[in-house]
């Protein structure tokens, strides 16, 4: 009004109050507010008002008419997948103190012909670009594999990768998110405009929702452990492939095929009938695209990782342990599934080796099923304890002593060093010989 009409405001009385109002010094007119937003959206399209007023990405979910489903665009299985993580809310609990650790992040991805989810990787504390790879993983083996890899027993047997990948702008959408075999990599990727769910609508759908309140800021403190919060997360993408109903994904041709109206029953029915663009790759193939490489120790007991020993009874590993000379260790590269380290891979003259761990005692599945995080934890805090004990070794040595001594008169090692032979041959030596025994094994001489 200033800028453009000229006005200027100015305190008046109507009807016995004061109000602030605009007027014209020279008297000319000007247009009320009203008038003003008649003649914008009378000059200009209805939708760029409503962008320069509200933003893009709100008149594209709220304003603007829909324009068809995500799904259209997708006619066989694995053609189109997207992806996005999530933060379990609930805090995992430490092996060591049982404090609160930080966020586990999960990463799912959702086929859009089926609505199935495909595949789930685990990161810990942010967003990774090796969740994105796990997951990934878990698609090229499939779920039954997979479930095997952290403990559990899975009937589905789908698997296999897809061509075309949509990410987000984070971890997502980086070049560590991708496999490192070329071959295997995507035909397509796509990334969606920053704070634009839309463009991935499918995947950001089918994470949890997180509920807002006006209360005190709080947290959710678990009981679990970090692979038992990945489990759990686990078998809640399973639960959701077998009981979220997609009804409107059938059309009349296939529905006569679909025994129920699941992502996994839509996917069976188009799988039947040989709609499915997934590229199937080998276990092989997949342990070295997708997953992690860190470094690890070839020793003649086994290859020692994160604390922990990995053993395997092939012969081919035999003779990876036959080339360690004396004790020697040698440096080594092994492939791990971070969320879980129950096996590792090792790659011995271009054929992959899969170790289990072991220890030196017996112990239970849940021991072995840790995470690397969790793994690391551990064998830092048993590094720092031992530490801490060896500090202390001379002085218990020294209190135990002295508790002997004043107990026995004696001390705990006595005696001293003579040169030759002990003389047991005469009589003498020969009777309390026999005392001795019979003191010692608590029994008479027969």
């Amino acid at each position: 009004m200033k800028k453009y009409f000229g006005c200027q405001s100015r305190l008046a009385e109507r009807n016995g109050k004061q109000i602030a109002e605009f007027f014209h010094p020279k008297g000319e007119s000007f247009p009320t507010q009203a008038t003003y937003f008649y003649y914008v959206e009378k000059r200009f399209p209805r939708r760029l008002v409503k962008e320069a007023k509200w933003g893009h990405n709100r008149v594209r979910s709220q304003v603007e008419p829909f324009r068809g489903s995500f799904s259209e665009s997708s006619w066989n299985l694995m053609q189109r997948v997207e992806a996005d993580a999530y933060f379990v809310q609930d805090l995992p609990q430490g092996y060591v103190e049982g404090s609160d650790l930080k966020h586990v992040v999960v990463v799912t991805k959702r086929d859009t012909a089926s609505g199935k989810k495909t595949g789930i990787g685990f990161a810990y504390g942010r967003e990774l670009a090796a969740a994105y790879r796990m997951a990934t993983f878990c698609e090229a083996v499939g779920f039954r594999v997979y479930g095997r890899l952290l403990g559990l027993r899975i009937a589905d047997s789908a698997k296999g990768v897809s061509p075309y990948d949509i990410t987000d702008r984070g971890a997502g959408a980086t070049v560590g998110a991708v496999s490192r075999i070329e071959e295997f990599q995507p035909v397509i990727r796509e990334s969606a405009p920053s704070y634009a769910g839309q463009s991935k609508a499918l995947v950001e759908t089918s994470n949890p929702k997180k509920r807002h309140d006006d209360e005190a800021p709080s947290f959710r403190r678990s009981n679990l452990k970090t692979i038992e919060l990945a489990r759990r997360e686990f078998g809640l993408a399973l639960q959701f492939n077998e009981t979220v109903i997609v009804a409107n994904r059938l059309d009349p041709d296939l529905a006569p095929r679909v025994t129920r109206l699941t992502p996994n029953g839509v996917w069976e029915a188009l799988d039947s009938v040989g709609r499915n663009n997934a590229v199937q790759m080998g276990f092989d193939d997949a342990v070295r695209a997708f997953l992690d490489v860190v470094p690890a120790k070839l020793t003649r007991g086994g290859i020692v990782f994160a604390g922990r020993n990995y053993y395997s009874k092939t012969p081919e590993f035999e003779k990876a342990l036959s080339s360690v000379a004396g004790g020697q260790d040698v440096e080594i590269k092994v492939f791990v599934l971070s969320a879980c380290i129950r096996y590792v891979w090792f790659d011995w003259n271009s054929k992959l080796i899969e170790l289990d761990v072991r220890y030196p005692v017996p112990v239970g599945e849940e021991v072995k099923h840790m995470s690397l995080a969790e793994a690391v934890e551990y064998a830092e805090h048993l590094k720092n304890w031992e530490a801490t004990e060896r500090r202390h070794r001379a002085a218990k040595k020294h209190l135990m002593n002295e508790d002997y001594l004043e107990q026995t008169g004696m001390e705990l090692k006595s005696g001293s060093r003579v040169a030759g032979r002990p003389k047991r041959g005469t009589a003498t030596a020969r009777l309390e010989h026999e005392e001795a025994r019979q003191s010692v094994e608590g029994r008479k001489a027969a």
